[in-house]
This record gives C-alpha cells, sequence and structure tokens, in this order.
C-alpha cells in the first residue's frame, strides 16, 4: 500500500465535468486523512468555480484549457507550484506535465495510458458483479492510501447560500431539457410544457419556472448563483443536475441513453425517472432508432414526481 509523503498534496482534477464531482468525496476524504497538510486542486479554467465551493481545499491551481503539457510543465515550474505529492486519475496532458515537472510522487492506477506517468501505481482486484457508481473509483483509490473513504462525512453538499441572495416567498423551478452529452441525452419540449400546467394544478401554489440552459464553465457563477436562488431542479441527464446535486438543491433528473446506477447525480435528494427500453443504455449521442427511452417518459409521471419534490421543500421551508 503506498503512504503519501508529508507535505503538499495535490490532486489533478479529471477534465469531465460530472468525473470531477464523482471525485469530490475522495478528496474530502484526502483532508481528513490529512487535515494538518496543504491540499489544493490543479484543473482546468472552467472547472476553477466548481472547485472554488470546496471549503476543504487550500487553494485551486487552474491552467488554460487545452494547454499541451510541455507548457504546462514550464508553467507549473514558473508558477513555483511544488508539491511533494500529486494523485492522477487519467492520462492526459496533465499526468504527462506532472512527470515533467517531476513531482517526487505520482500516484495512481495504472490505466492505458497513465502508468509510464506514476512513481507508485495502486493497483486494485476487480470482481464482475453489479453495476458499481463511478464514484467508487475515487473512493476505493484513497481508500488504499490509508484514507476513511466510505463515511457519510464524505457525501456532505456545499451549502447552497450565497451572499445578498434571498430565495423568493415563491417557489422557483429551475429547469433545462438541454445535455452537453447530446441530443438523445434531452427531453421534449412539449412533454415538457405538459408538466409545467401538471404540477401547478398538483401543488396549489404559484410555481415560477427558471430556464437555465446547459453549463459553460465560464458561466458557472451565474448558473451557481441562479440555483441558489430555486428550490427545485428539473433537469435532463447532464452537468447542470451534477451541479446542483454539488450543492444538495432536490432535482428531479431523467435518464434516456445513460445508466443511473454508473452516473447518476450524487445524493438522496435526486429523483431519477428512466423507462428502462431493451436498447438503454447505449450512451450514443444520437439515437439511431426513434428515441424511446424518452419519448416513453410520460409527462404524468415527471409532474407526479416534481410535485412530490415542490411540496416537499415547501414543507421544510415552513418548519424553518
Amino acid at each position: 500500500m503506498p503512504k503519501l509523503s508529508e507535505g503538499v498534496l495535490c490532486v489533478v482534477s479529471p477534465l469531465d465535468f460530472a468525473e470531477a464531482c464523482f471525485s469530490v468525496p475522495a478528496i474530502r476524504a484526502l483532508k481528513r486523512l490529512r487535515p494538518s497538510e496543504e491540499l489544493k486542486v490543479l484543473c482546468p479554467e472552467s472547472l476553477t468555480e466548481f472547485w472554488k465551493t470546496l471549503p476543504e481545499l487550500d487553494d485551486v491551481v487552474a491552467y488554460p484549457d487545452k494547454m499541451p503539457a510541455r507548457k504546462m510543465a514550464r508553467w507549473f515550474t514558473d508558477q513555483m507550484l511544488e508539491c511533494s505529492s500529486v494523485i492522477l486519475w487519467e492520462a492526459g496532458d496533465a499526468a504527462k506535465a506532472m512527470a515533467k515537472a517531476k513531482v517526487p510522487q505520482r500516484i495512481g492506477y495504472p490505466a492505458t495510458g497513465l502508468e509510464k506517468f506514476l512513481t507508485e501505481p495502486v493497483s486494485l482486484v476487480t470482481q464482475s458483479g453489479p453495476i458499481e457508481h463511478r464514484v467508487r473509483y475515487y473512493l476505493n483509490l484513497v481508500q488504499e492510501l490509508g484514507a476513511d473513504a466510505f463515511v457519510p462525512e464524505n457525501f456532505k453538499t456545499v451549502p447552497l447560500h450565497l451572499e445578498g441572495v434571498e430565495k423568493s416567498d415563491r417557489c422557483k423551478i429551475a429547469w433545462t431539457l438541454e445535455s452537453e452529452y447530446g441530443e438523445a441525452y434531452q427531453w421534449g419540449v412539449e412533454m415538457f410544457e405538459e408538466v409545467k400546467s401538471q404540477v401547478e394544478k398538483k401543488v396549489q401554489t404559484e410555481v415560477e419556472w427558471v430556464e437555465c440552459g446547459k453549463r459553460t464553465g465560464e458561466g458557472d457563477a451565474d448558473l451557481i448563483k441562479l440555483l441558489s436562488e430555486c428550490s427545485v431542479l428539473l433537469a435532463c441527464d447532464g452537468e447542470v443536475a451534477h451541479l446542483a446535486a454539488h450543492f444538495g438543491l432536490p432535482a428531479v433528473v431523467l435518464f434516456g441513453p445513460g445508466e443511473p446506477r454508473w452516473k447518476r447525480p450524487l445524493g438522496k435528494q435526486n429523483r431519477v425517472i428512466r423507462e428502462h427500453v431493451a436498447c438503454s443504455p447505449c450512451y450514443l449521442s444520437k439515437c439511431p432508432l426513434d428515441g424511446r427511452c424518452q419519448s416513453e417518459i410520460k409527462a404524468e409521471t415527471v409532474s407526479e414526481c416534481l410535485a412530490e419534490v415542490v411540496l416537499e421543500c415547501l414543507e421544510t421551508s415552513k418548519a424553518e
């Protein structure tokens, strides 16, 4: 079992936003393992606002998106960003740069393309069985490093209370039918209009619907502010749902070509709706058939679930 060296620990963020979210519990576990040691994250600029929300981090170091490894290694050295150890989750320019920068201890899974950049690979014995959520990929590694990985403290959410932002007395529902994963992951606008009508009848209170679109990286601060003003999110399988889960915002998430057991947003506050058709999960961005995994999700099913979440939120607000 590798042992982390004393001194500054840097964790290189996954490039995919959902994967970055799934790595958060592991990073919390690392901080709890070494509370007095400095912990920083190295990430592309498009993920900066997200990582800055995590209080366990001592620093967030952002590099320009798509910076090649040679320039990144020199930039890393020029910035005097010395660290004793680095954790690498995936192969790529950042992993290559950490090797070029000669970080003394480089830890990660011996995955294809990554192994050559590691000084201490961590191998785990995998067994066949039910699909495991991706969060375990990250937690299993830090557990091998001695962290107490699978405890509730690592899964706590970041409070979504921004200075100067107050929630309206009216119920605000953030919504987006877009997805970064492609058109096959998106639900129909016509069905959404039916959901709106049904939800307003079911909750019997004034509802304000706030469209939030897709996550863009550069506009994360604005999106976070928007979510902080809302009580509930309705979204397709995509990055906005994962951002909301990071803050513990209750959400109803519609899954189509993806597999929720593998990549559903973290947290019990999320409700997943899925019609498991014979061809799913296919993970395709464009459907070669008739989009049945999305079209078979009924407006009544969505409105019933969303209304339940809204009513629960209203009851909680009254109690507070």
